[in-house]
């Protein structure tokens, strides 16, 4: 099992009453990424989302009771508790950008990613439906 002193805190956001957690632990054969939530008054973290994989260094936010991620090749994914949706290559994006950063609204209704070739996309997150996206610099 994982000992408290091996994870490391490495990414943080607070929304919904949650302080959320990204967690690096150590594994047999590298580090895996977790993410946990602690609400506020409470002595035992739990889980955001069950059994998701995050390449690391890991990509995601959380907020508005919805979680975006990175995961693998590239792939953006949503989660409201449910299955994951992922979100399709959208006009305006070159299929050769990878994304790296990403930040939900604070009521989890839309998404920004950022993409290492400039491009700045924003979409609704429940409907995946394109809001608007461009160079951003």
């Amino acid at each position: 099992g994982a000992y408290g002193f091996w994870e490391r805190p490495r990414q943080l956001s607070f929304a919904d009453g949650r302080l959320v957690a990204e967690l690096e632990q150590t594994a047999f054969g590298g580090f895996v990424a977790r993410i946990s939530a602690l609400e506020l008054g409470a002595t035992e973290p739990t889980a955001v989302v069950e059994g998701v994989e995050l390449p690391l260094p890991a990509v995601w936010d959380y907020a508005g009771g919805r979680f975006a991620w990175l995961g693998p090749e590239q792939t953006v994914l949503l989660s409201d508790g449910g299955a994951p949706q992922t979100l399709p290559l959208l006009v305006g994006v070159s299929a050769e950008a990878g994304a790296t950063s990403m930040a939900l609204s604070p009521d989890g209704a839309r998404l920004a990613v950022g993409y290492d070739d400039g491009t700045l996309l924003l979409v609704e997150a429940a409907t995946l439906t394109p809001l608007a996206s461009g160079p951003f610099g």
